[in-house]
């Protein structure tokens, strides 16, 4: 049983570093869980540096699907407000990439919710997809995203999916 796990971890570390730029420098801690009868990896790195550091979470089941991404850094959330340097249109273009990355069958699954997510001077910019089933749209499953609206740098990802349903045609 420990094997088994210390394999499909070890595949969920490879999938995560395959996918994120993580610092070879920090330092990595895990924890396992469950979410329904599959296992989910939480996988965290962290800078040395606990004052001026940053930080790297991937959540990843043991299907090597991701569900959770959060990076930070201390210059992604800069206490000066700015105007964004990256415009609404580009940085939904590098969520997309990002989310295409992740994983490229989830851009042929789900619809960006057109609804503003971003509010006066922040610095991330906040992006809501829904999935569609055969043009039709499934609130319950989503993504989101948010993008450093400085360097169109990927801060989080998150997606809130239901695996394994069967969607009747829509006639």
């Amino acid at each position: 049983f420990a094997a088994t796990i210390d394999k499909s971890l070890e595949n969920a570390i490879k999938i995560a570093k395959s996918k994120f730029d993580i610092p070879s420098d920090y330092i990595f801690d895990s924890n396992i869980g469950t979410d329904g009868a599959k296992k989910v990896f939480y996988l965290n790195w962290s800078s040395r540096d606990t004052v001026n550091g940053g930080n790297v979470s991937v959540t990843v089941n043991e299907d090597g699907v991701i569900l959770n991404y959060y990076s930070y850094s201390p210059d992604d959330y800069s206490q000066k407000k700015k105007l964004p340097a990256l415009s609404r249109q580009d940085a939904v273009k590098k969520a997309e990439e990002y989310i295409r990355n992740i994983d490229p069958n989830l851009p042929g699954e789900i619809k960006l919710l057109n609804e503003p997510q971003n509010y006066g001077l922040e610095s991330s910019y906040y992006f809501v997809y829904y999935r569609e089933v055969n043009g039709l749209p499934f609130y319950s499953n989503n993504v989101y995203v948010s993008i450093n609206n400085q360097t169109g740098k990927l801060l989080s990802f998150s997606r809130n999916w239901t695996f394994g349903l069967k969607f009747p045609t829509p006639e």
